[in-house]
């Protein structure tokens, strides 16, 4: 019977962390192609996601800059679990 590797928290945030490594240098790159004019930043994100993540609409890749970081529990949790 083949084993499976056990996979953990620290993988995956390693993981994400290289994806969104490169996701960032693609950005920068993109950004120095078009002349390194400031104004377009979520564009280059955005182009750089589709790119390095493969396809996809453009309101799949706006959701998942919308959230990346910027993730946040609603204050009532946080009071719930005496945080507030």
């Amino acid at each position: 019977m083949a084993t499976m590797a056990r996979v953990t928290d620290q993988d995956v945030v390693k993981s994400h962390v290289e994806v969104e490594e490169r996701i960032r240098q693609r950005a920068y790159e993109i950004y120095q192609a078009r002349g390194g004019a400031p104004g377009a930043e979520l564009d280059d994100w955005l182009e750089a996601e589709r790119e390095i993540l493969g396809g996809g609409s453009e309101a799949v890749a706006q959701s998942r800059a919308t959230t990346v970081g910027s993730a946040k529990r609603p204050d009532h949790e946080i009071e719930e679990l005496g945080e507030a």
